[in-house]
């Protein structure tokens, strides 16, 4: 990183900005306290005011990027939502998470061509997360998290990458155990989920095309069936707003619960019946352009503009971690199908890069892509921090490496 010339020390900017990024992996173990984020942002200040000058060329993936947060910003003031709130932090803690989960990607101008061997850093990824839980959340009784689920979330993401590291060595095994151990002790079951399946997927890829494409169909005529049960059973109810599990009470839900003999079944039928039916509803108010990035839980919506292109212009802007739970339903319904096409493509294009990587790099990335995308059909994981800012750290050391023939 530090290279002596002529009796001076010269610093390799490129080195230093990766060793921080990586700094940044290890330390975004906590979601309470915010030591990554502002190694983070600090690098990225740090880059832009000093070092603009290195930028050659934008990376295609930074400035379709941009595009895009162009647009979410466009489509918050749309739909009415006052520019201060640009300036609220709560905003970039809840709904507007995006901004700083996908941040990261602001440094490929500066790092591209790295030589950092990304394959030994992510070792020492596998074990000193689970050192660190050890340590603060067993002995020291101090949470470093600020849901089971975004623990589940953090470490589905270790998981998904030891995966890939045993299928190259068995001697990576014991991390696996560990990291298990620690992803089945959350309790998160959409995490769990969320790499059992990315694996499969991710097999069937590699031996069996065939059956990973009639695995993605299946799951997705599964959710379109399930879109249509909760719609209707909730349009037959009269399209109550229900904001959370405790309201459940109000509602006779017997007979479904009978069909799902599951532990905290409330929760999967305040997603299958209330808000996942509320999601809907909101996209189709506006399918092309959604209701207004940030307005999903501005209540109670003020829809203004024409039919199938409206607005939520709601006078309330409350920032808080109510959302569809589901990341795809959930753009669809603030940002219409322009919006989810647009995050879509930046996921294509992290894809199309994996044809200049090593296959154990390119195993790294799909199984990342894999396992997010399954767990966000049950949770806003797309974009939470916990699990898509590690996610997109880890992209960025991969998709910017240089590649040797």
């Amino acid at each position: 990183m530090i290279n002596i010339q002529n009796n001076r020390y010269i610093i390799n900017y490129k080195s230093f900005i990766v060793y921080i990024i990586v700094l940044s992996l290890f330390t975004s173990v906590s979601s309470k306290y915010f030591v990554a984020p502002a190694l983070l942002v600090s690098m990225i200040f740090f880059s832009y005011f000093i070092l603009f000058d290195k930028i050659a060329k934008i990376d295609k993936i930074l400035f379709f990027y941009l595009l895009f947060i162009g647009y979410l910003f466009i489509s918050a003031l749309l739909s009415g939502l006052p520019i201060r709130e640009f300036l609220n932090f709560d905003m970039y803690r809840y709904d507007g998470n995006i901004f700083f989960s996908y941040s990261p990607l602001l440094l490929l101008p500066f790092i591209k061509n790295h030589t950092v061997d990304i394959e030994k850093i992510l070792r020492y990824f596998l074990f000193i997360p689970f050192i660190l839980i050890v340590i603060f959340q067993f002995v020291l009784k101090i949470d470093l998290f600020n849901s089971h689920n975004a623990l589940g979330g953090f470490f589905a993401i270790i998981l998904a990458v030891n995966v890939i590291y045993v299928m190259k060595s068995k001697k990576y095994l014991i991390p696996l155990l560990l990291n298990v151990a620690i992803l089945f002790l959350s309790d998160s079951r959409g995490s769990i989920v969320g790499v059992f399946i990315g694996f499969i997927l991710l097999y069937f890829k590699e031996k069996k095309l065939t059956l990973f494409y009639l695995s993605v169909v299946s799951i997705l005529l599964i959710e379109l069936f399930l879109f249509y049960f909760g719609y209707s059973y909730w349009e037959s109810i009269g399209k109550p707003y229900v904001f959370s599990i405790d309201e459940l009470s109000g509602y006779d839900t017997s007979n479904i619960s009978l069909m799902l003999p599951l532990e905290r079944a409330g929760t999967v039928l305040h997603r299958l019946l209330f808000l996942w039916p509320m999601g809907i509803e909101a996209f189709l108010q506006n399918p092309l352009f959604g209701i207004g990035f940030t307005r999903f839980d501005d209540f109670p919506y003020n829809m203004t503009g024409l039919e199938y292109v409206s607005f939520n212009n709601s006078m309330n802007t409350l920032h808080s971690d109510l959302h569809v739970h589901h990341s795809f339903l959930h753009f669809l319904a603030e940002t219409g199908i322009v919006g989810l096409g647009m995050l879509m493509y930046i996921f294509k294009l992290i894809i199309q890069r994996t044809k200049y990587m090593t296959p154990f790099e390119a195993r790294i990335v799909f199984i990342l892509i894999f396992t997010l995308f399954v767990s966000s059909l049950t949770e806003h994981r797309i974009t939470t921090p916990a699990q898509a800012f590690p996610f997109f750290l880890i992209i960025v050391l991969l998709v910017s490496k240089k590649q040797t023939s």
